[in-house]
């Protein structure tokens, strides 16, 4: 099912990027712009997975050169944001009282269900490029955040969705010149990682596994790369509720 969803999202990625706008199904951006507005958002994850740098592409401010880690839960405020979609209009956010938590273990339990809990949407992340070079270590931590979830899940709000993110994609793209072949490049460079994730999802959320939404790349590079890679975001979540 993931391949699917990410293959979807991938090809709106292409769309946007090489501009031809008559291939994206531009019926439905009045009704993802709706269902957005407004939407309060939660960031988790481990620590150094990209969340402080998603926090700071989604305010128009520049991600962090270097890892900064966070600890406690940081008051984010509500903050509004903008984005342009392939028929030149803008999708309108409004994010309320978000907060930003570290992603150590002790943070997770501590702080991750007050941001959790009051979100429509939790993103949660995973680098790529940890479970590339150290992909036990990373698996065990992505399986006991998904028991955190489960055990906490009936606290989250009714009719919330989880999207998980794959941040540091960057590293698939190497020598890829051609945007007709990301999706590819992309595609394959995830395969290999998306059944275990799955199936771990599956088994320990049970029940509560449709309020995954699918798994999508994300890249904190540059303003330009992410809201491209955003825009594919924005329409997986949305079509997975709008059915």
């Amino acid at each position: 099912m993931w391949q699917q969803l990410l293959r979807q999202a991938l090809g709106v990625l292409v769309t946007t990027i090489t501009r031809d706008v008559s291939k994206s199904a531009p019926e439905w951006y009045s009704e993802l712009k709706s269902w957005w507005t407004g939407k309060c958002i939660a960031i988790i994850g481990p620590t150094a997975s990209g969340k402080n740098s998603f926090f700071n592409k989604l305010k128009r401010e520049n991600a962090p050169t270097e890892h900064i880690q966070t600890r406690g839960a940081e008051e984010v405020g509500t903050f509004k944001f903008t984005w342009p979609l392939p028929d030149k209009t803008e999708v309108y956010f409004k994010c309320k009282n978000s907060i930003n938590v570290g992603g150590e273990i002790d943070e997770r339990e501590r702080y991750w269900l007050q941001s959790c809990s009051g979100a429509d949407v939790i993103f949660y992340l995973i680098d790529l490029d940890r479970l590339s070079n150290n992909p036990d270590e990373t698996k065990d931590r992505i399986k006991s955040d998904f028991k955190w979830i489960a055990s906490n899940i009936s606290q989250f709000k009714a009719n919330s969705s989880i999207h998980i993110l794959t941040s540091k994609v960057d590293m698939l793209l190497n020598g890829c010149q051609d945007p007709s072949g990301i999706e590819e490049k992309i595609s394959k460079g995830l395969e290999c990682y998306l059944e275990d994730i799955e199936g771990s999802a599956k088994k320990i959320l049970g029940v509560y596994f449709h309020k995954i939404t699918g798994i999508s790349p994300i890249s904190m590079t540059d303003s330009y790369i992410f809201s491209i890679y955003f825009t594919a975001v924005l329409r997986t979540v949305f079509k997975s509720k709008a059915i």
